[in-house]
């Protein structure tokens, strides 16, 4: 099983792609995003995180490019990769093609979720709704009341 995430190394001297990202412990240094094996925390690719490009413009779906980026140059055919919740869309799994399993969280913000997963209202607790379409399956679990997490 493969695991997405990123890493703040901390880093306080001067660096134009110095990052601040208060909810990490160090707040100051260079991102990485990389892509790990569980079970023995093999590094198999990792892209570091140079912030917006020279005329550029807003960057969207950044999440789905950094995966695809990392999964490029290994074989992950019938792998597992699991994501957190910022590099996780829907449209991530048509661009593998790689016979890849995607697992992660999914913001409720997303565009491409129905809108009965998000909604709260008329929602009992402990109840689970499922969406199943071609090659993609969500799951949204309400675990008390007006509180709605979706994975």
């Amino acid at each position: 099983m493969l695991t997405v995430d990123e890493e703040l190394v901390t880093f306080r001297g001067r660096c134009p792609f110095k990052q601040y990202i208060p909810s990490k412990p160090g707040r100051y240094g260079i991102k990485f995003w990389i892509l790990s094996e569980s079970k023995s925390s093999y590094v198999y690719n990792l892209e570091t995180c140079i912030g917006k490009k020279p005329n550029a413009g807003r960057e969207v779906s950044l999440g789905e490019e950094v995966v695809l980026n990392l999964l490029e140059g290994i074989d992950a055919a019938g792998r597992n990769v699991t994501c957190d919740n910022f590099l996780r869309s829907l449209s991530c799994k048509k661009g593998a093609g790689k016979n890849v399993t995607l697992v992660g969280t999914i913001r409720k913000n997303k565009p491409e979720l129905p809108p009965g997963m998000v909604s709260t209202k008329e929602r009992k607790p402990f109840t689970t709704i499922f969406g199943l379409q071609q090659d993609c399956m969500i799951v949204s679990y309400c675990p008390k009341r007006n509180k709605l997490p979706v994975s």
